[in-house]
C-alpha cells in the first residue's frame, strides 16, 4: 500500500470516526425552549427485543429523544418525523433539524441504532432488526404522544437513510421518507462490477469497530468478497439490505410513501445508479436532487445548524410540509429528476437541470463511439481514436494491471471532482490504453451512465477500469468526468479460464457533464485503481491485460447525450422550469469552468468537529409551561 493510501484512507477513518465521540445527555427531564415552542425529553427509550425472532428475547433500550411542539391545542395531533442515525453517530446527529422541525410543528423522534454507541446489541447493518427496531420508534410515537397516524416521515443520511427507506417500503404507516446519501442495492454499491470498494469498507468496517459492535457476519462477508467464496450467501445477505428487494411490496400498496432522495454526483460509495434503478421502478411519488460532493457531502453542512439554505435540506422540508401538512408549495409539480451539472461551479446552486423520468435521455440519441487503436498507437505514444465507424482491422493490446495511469483519488479525490485533471503525456501508456474522441465543435452533454463494452483475453480476476476526461485542446490537460470497475471472475465450476476472448460490458457510474464546445472525451482503460480491492494469492488478479480488436469483435462506448435542457430555479417558481441561462437549444453556449469542489469538504469534516464538542444547553432551560399551553406527552 502506498504512503499516499495509507495517509488518505487514515484521514477518511478519523474524519468518521470523529462522529464516534460519545454525547452524553446531561438532562433526565423534559426542557422547554428559550422562545417557549417546544420541548425536549432527552431520556426516553425505545424497548425491542434483542433477537425479533425469539418470542422469548430479552428486551433491550435504545436512547432516544423526542422534541415536541408546545400547542394551544388540547390534542393537537402533530405529523411525526422519525430520524435515524447515521453510521457510528447516536440519537444527537439531528438535534439542530429536530429543533427546527419542531419549532414549525412536527413531532421529531431521534434515536440510537442497536449495536453503536451506548445503544445495546450488536450492528445489524440495516437489517431486518433495524427495521423491526424503527417500526417500534414508530409504535412508541403513537402510543405515548399525540401523533397524527396518518403524517408519518422518516428521515436520515447514509445508514439512517437506508434504514428509512426500507421501513417506508415495508410499514403502511409511512407517509413520506427522506433518504440521503442513499442506495438501491447494497451488493451493488459496495461490490459495483463484482469489484469490492477497498477504500469505503475500510472505513466503514474499520469505523464500525471502533464506535459499535458489529455482528461478525460483516467481517466475514468483507472476507469473501475480497477473497471471493462464499457468494451466493454474501449476496444473499446483502439483498436483504437492499430497498429494491422490497419494491413490489411497496408498489402493491394502495398509499404508497411520497420518496424524496438526495445523493453526490461524486459519491463513490452510494453511487447514483443503484438509487435510479430503485426510483425507475417505483410507481408511487418521488423525487431526486443530485448535488456536488462526495458521500454525505452535499447534506452534511444541512444539520449543523438550524435554519441553514442547504438545497437538499431545503427540499426535504417542503417535501415533509407537502406531503405531512397538506401545504401546497408546490414541489410535488417539480419534475422529479434534478442535477447539479458537473463541470459547472459548485457554488451557482441554481444551475440544476431537471428532467420527467429515467433514463432523462432518448436512447435513440446516444452516441456510440468505436474504440480504434489505430496505426499510431502501436508505437505507445500517441492515443487510439473514438470513432463513429467501425473499426476494419485485428488488434490485440496489452498493458500491466500493478500501477495505475488514471485513478478516482480516493475520497479526497472525490470531493475534489472535476478540479482533478491529468495530461495525456502523464498517463503512462504500459499501464493503460487511452482513446480520444474528434473535437466537439458544439459540446457535449452527457447526461447518465456510459457503457463500454469490448473483448478481452480474461484470466480470473481481471480487473478493468474505465474513466472518462474531458480534454481541452487549450490547457492540453484532461478533466475528470466519471468512472466504473469491472472484474471478471472465473464462472464457479469452472477450473480454466476460456481460450477464447470473451465479451465484456463496463458501467459508468451516472453523471451529468458538459463538454464545453471544442473539448474531446477521453477514455481511459486501466487494470488497477487503489480504491478498489486487488486479488491476491491464488485468486490474484493477473499482472497484465489484452483486450482484443477486430472488424468481428468491436469494441463500443456508448455516451447518453441530450442536446438540451431545463433548469429547476426554486420552489418560489411553482413551475421549476426556465430556459437554461447557460446555454442554447442546440447545446451550445458558455464556457467550461471545472468545478471548484477543493472546499466542499468543510462541511463534512465540520460536523466530524462539532461531535467532539459536549452538546451545550444554549438554547434550551427548565421552564414553567405557561397556563395557556398545554403539552402533550
Amino acid at each position: 500500500m502506498s504512503t499516499l493510501k495509507t495517509t488518505l484512507k487514515t484521514t477518511a477513518i478519523l474524519a468518521l470516526s470523529f462522529f464516534a465521540v460519545a454525547i452524553t445527555p446531561s438532562w433526565a427531564e423534559p426542557i422547554v425552549s428559550e422562545d417557549g415552542l417546544f420541548t425536549l425529553d432527552d431520556d426516553i427509550f425505545i424497548s425491542v427485543p434483542l433477537d425479533p425472532g425469539d418470542s422469548n428475547s430479552e428486551i433491550i433500550q435504545l436512547p432516544a429523544n423526542i422534541h415536541l411542539p408546545v400547542s394551544n391545542d388540547p390534542e393537537p395531533h402533530f405529523p411525526l418525523i422519525v430520524f435515524v442515525n447515521s453510521w457510528a453517530l447516536n440519537e444527537s446527529q439531528y438535534a439542530p433539524k429536530a429543533r427546527q422541525f419542531a419549532r414549525d410543528g412536527y413531532a421529531v423522534l431521534s434515536y440510537t441504532t442497536r449495536g453503536f454507541r451506548g445503544a445495546p446489541g450488536r450492528v445489524d447493518t440495516a437489517g431486518p432488526n433495524d427495521i423491526v427496531d424503527m417500526q417500534a420508534a414508530i409504535s412508541y410515537a403513537l402510543e405515548n404522544y399525540s401523533i397524527n397516524e396518518n403524517a408519518i416521515g422518516l428521515s436520515g443520511i447514509s445508514y439512517g437513510s437506508g434504514i428509512s427507506l426500507l421501513t417506508a417500503l415495508v410499514d403502511e404507516r409511512v407517509t413520506a421518507v427522506v433518504p440521503m446519501s442513499t442506495w438501491g442495492s447494497l451488493i451493488d454499491a459496495l461490490w459495483a462490477g463484482e469489484t469490492p470498494n477497498y477504500t469505503w469498507l475500510e472505513i466503514l468496517v474499520n469505523s464500525g469497530k471502533l464506535t459499535g459492535r458489529l455482528d461478525p457476519i460483516v467481517s466475514e462477508n468483507y472476507k469473501n468478497m475480497r477473497l471471493h467464496r462464499n457468494i451466493q450467501p454474501t449476496i444473499a445477505w446483502g439483498k436483504v439490505r437492499s430497498p429494491i428487494e422490497y419494491l413490489d411490496q411497496a408498489n402493491n400498496r394502495d398509499r404508497k410513501p411520497a420518496i424524496y432522495v438526495s445523493n453526490n454526483l461524486h459519491d463513490y460509495l452510494f453511487q447514483p445508479n443503484t438509487i435510479i434503478e430503485l426510483l425507475s421502478q417505483y410507481q408511487g411519488p418521488w423525487r431526486i436532487d443530485f448535488n456536488f460532493g462526495t458521500h454525505g457531502q452535499g447534506e452534511s453542512s444541512g444539520i449543523i445548524g438550524e435554519n441553514t439554505s442547504n438545497y437538499p435540506w431545503l427540499n426535504a422540508k417542503a417535501w415533509f410540509d407537502h406531503y405531512l401538512k397538506g401545504i401546497e408549495n408546490g414541489i410535488e409539480t417539480l419534475k422529479p429528476v434534478n442535477t447539479i451539472i458537473k463541470s459547472r461551479s459548485a457554488f451557482l446552486p441554481n444551475e440544476r437541470e431537471s428532467f420527467d423520468q429515467f433514463p432523462v435521455t432518448d436512447p435513440a440519441d446516444d452516441l456510440v463511439l468505436y474504440l480504434n487503436p489505430g496505426s499510431a498507437f502501436s508505437a505507445d505514444k500517441h492515443p487510439g481514436k473514438l470513432k463513429t465507424s467501425e473499426y476494419r482491422r485485428t488488434k490485440s493490446l496489452k498493458f500491466n494491471t500493478e500501477d495505475s495511469a488514471v485513478n478516482t483519488g480516493h475520497v479526497l479525490g472525490a470531493v475534489a471532482g472535476t478540479d482533478r485533471d491529468w495530461s495525456l503525456e502523464e498517463i503512462d501508456p504500459a499501464n493503460s490504453l487511452v482513446f480520444m474522441s474528434e473535437a466537439y465543435p458544439e459540446g457535449l452533454f452527457l447526461r447518465g451512465a456510459s457503457k463500454l463494452e469490448f473483448w478481452a483475453e480474461v484470466e480470473n480476476s481481471s480487473q478493468y477500469f474505465g474513466y472518462l476526461l474531458d480534454y481541452d485542446p487549450f490547457t492540453e490537460r484532461a478533466n475528470f468526468v466519471g468512472h466504473g470497475p469491472l472484474t471478471w471472475h472465473r464462472p464457479a465450476g469452472n477450473t480454466v479460464d476460456p481460450l477464447e476472448p470473451v465479451k465484456l460490458s463496463l458501467e459508468f457510474y451516472w453523471t451529468a457533464h458538459d463538454l464545453n464546445p471544442g473539448h474531446s472525451l477521453v477514455l481511459v482503460i486501466d487494470g488497477e485503481d487503489p480504491d478498489y480491492w486487488r486479488y491476491e494469492d491464488e485468486i490474484a488478479t493477473p499482472k497484465q491485460n489484452t483486450i482484443v480488436f477486430s472488424s468481428q469483435q468491436q469494441a463500443t462506448l456508448r455516451v447518453p447525450r441530450i442536446k438540451g435542457a431545463t433548469v429547476f430555479t426554486s420552489l418560489n417558481d411553482p413551475q421549476g422550469l426556465e430556459s437554461d441561462p447557460s446555454r442554447n437549444a442546440n447545446g451550445s453556449g458558455s464556457g467550461y469552468s471545472p468545478s471548484g469542489g477543493g472546499i466542499g469538504i468543510i462541511p463534512l469534516l465540520s460536523i466530524s468537529f462539532l461531535t467532539l464538542i459536549r452538546r451545550k444547553r444554549v438554547i434550551v432551560r427548565r421552564k414553567v409551561i405557561p397556563r395557556n399551553r398545554v403539552l402533550i406527552h
